[in-house]
Formats: C-alpha cells, structure tokens, sequence
C-alpha cells in the first residue's frame, strides 16, 4: 500500500483532523507507522486510551480495499498533500485538509478561489447580493468554494454556475468522510 493510501485511511477516521495527523506524522515519520503502531505507542503521543481504543477498532473493521474500490466506482478521486498535484495554494495554510475528495478536475483549486458560505436560512437581499457576488467573481475565472448547504452556499454555486464558473464544494460524504468536489 502507498503512503498516500495509508494517510487516506488514517484521516478516514472522523476525530483524526488536519492538526492531529500532521502532529502523528511529526511523531512517527510515516502515515504506515501510524496505521500499524501499537495501542501504547499511540498513547505516548499524547492521545487518549479511549481515542486509542476507537482508532484500533475503527483500523480493524477498515476495508482499505473495499474503501477505495468504491472511491473508484462512484468516480471520486483523491489527492493527498503527499501529492505532487495537490494544490500549493492549499498547502501552506494553518489546518489545511491533508486529502481532498473530488470529482472533475483539480486544477481549477490552483487558481484564485474566494470561499462563500453562510446560513441557510437566506433573506432575499441576501441571495441577491451573493448570486452578484458569484457571478461576477466566476466571470473574472474565480473559483467559487461553498458548502453544500441550502441558502447562501447553494446560492453561491448556482450564481457561478449561471455565467459557467468553476466551483467546487466542500461538504460530508458517508462513509468517506470530508469530501471536497469540483464542478465545471
């Protein structure tokens, strides 16, 4: 198994984030010596016997195989900070996702992206002024990021799509945890 697999299965794991996996990999060196370290050496590094607990029965009842193949079939790819593609822009920032999730093409994260989001109870003067918003970043080849909530979010992608901007979304996938699409 790849490196790039091993971090991929590790963040599966819904209480491992950004900060505490980078903090794991300053730890043992390798997202393989995380997957395959001891219920003791986890707890060394700081984290709780129950979280520890979790994590092994979580890493037991994992199907990596079976994980990834379904990845495959629902055409979602992945890239992890590993990865020579994943987005320099991303990279550098404090609690960065360290694998994206994503359908369509990643390059459009490579260039300038402005993040929109807000409640999902929208006033009109609200999707208004963020369907303005959108679309006239959009026309200037911004990238507009949402969630994929209702309200504002969804007001966002559809004022990007309008004018055929790039956007991509960033929400919950069960069972795959954060995923991060890009739509053209």
């Amino acid at each position: 198994m790849l490196e790039s697999e091993y971090l991929t299965a590790i963040y599966a794991f819904n209480y491992f984030g950004p900060a505490r996996v980078k903090l794991l990999l300053s730890y043992f060196k390798s997202a393989k010596k995380i997957w395959k370290s001891s219920e003791k050496e986890l707890i060394e590094t700081g984290l709780s016997e129950k979280k520890v607990s979790e994590f092994v029965r979580f890493r037991n009842e994992f199907d990596i195989e079976n994980y990834f193949s379904r990845l495959k079939k629902l055409d979602i790819k992945m890239v992890t900070i590993l990865d020579k593609v994943f987005p320099k822009n991303l990279k550098g920032l404090d609690g960065a996702p360290l694998v994206l999730y994503y359908k369509g093409i990643i390059k459009c994260l490579k260039t300038n992206c402005v993040a929109i989001v807000g409640t999902r109870k929208t006033t009109a003067y609200g999707s208004e002024v963020t369907q303005k918003f959108s679309s006239e970043l959009a026309n200037f080849g911004v990238t507009i990021i949402s969630g994929l909530a209702y309200g504002i979010d969804t007001t966002a992608h559809k004022g990007c799509l309008s004018v055929g901007g790039k956007t991509a979304e960033h929400h919950g996938l069960e069972p795959f945890g954060p995923i991060s699409s890009v739509s053209l």
